[in-house]
């Protein structure tokens, strides 16, 4: 269902999608207002224990960022629980790199980010990587997903990301 004040895709059931052929979630169709960035909100999925968001990104040049968001909702979890975060690019022209920002994280809009708390730069295209991601707190977590700025201006390819209770 969209959320009208946020103007976010906002999926209560299992695993929310972001299709960017259709330009909307594909799990409730829901699009936001063309001039919002593409955000969906991820909620545990069925069996209460997974995360998970794929979408397409284009590589920014060098220093630069170009995020595709995607809000993840962890108010349910303890404070300190430990996840696991996979990340799988796939097979197009762009390298990937992503960040998972604790709520309120001042993002940068150049420059490498200081305000993370879990990432994996430079991801090459086609490969799958994974290691542990603590949550300090319960809240709204925002994934940030983009080309890497080591491929071409431009490149594109397509992101996803799972958390996953260990």
């Amino acid at each position: 269902m969209k959320d009208a004040a946020t103007r976010r895709c906002v999926c209560p059931e299992a695993r929310p999608v972001w299709d960017d052929q259709a330009h909307r979630c594909a799990e409730c169709s829901a699009a936001p207002a063309a001039s919002d960035p593409a955000i969906c909100r991820c909620s545990p999925g069925a069996d209460r224990t997974s995360w998970r968001g794929t979408g397409d990104v284009v590589a920014p040049g060098r220093n630069n960022h170009d995020y595709r968001f995607f809000d993840v909702d962890f108010t349910a979890l303890a404070p300190g629980t430990t996840l696991t975060f996979e990340v799988t690019a796939g097979s197009g022209a762009s390298n990937v790199s992503v960040d998972l920002f604790r709520p309120g994280a001042n993002v940068l809009p150049v420059g490498q980010q200081t305000d993370h708390l879990c990432w994996f730069y430079d991801q090459a295209r086609a490969s799958t990587r994974s290691g542990p991601c603590t949550i300090p707190s319960p809240g709204t977590y925002r994934v940030g997903m983009e080309g890497n700025w080591f491929s071409d201006a431009g490149a594109t390819n397509t992101v996803s990301f799972r958390f996953g209770c260990q």
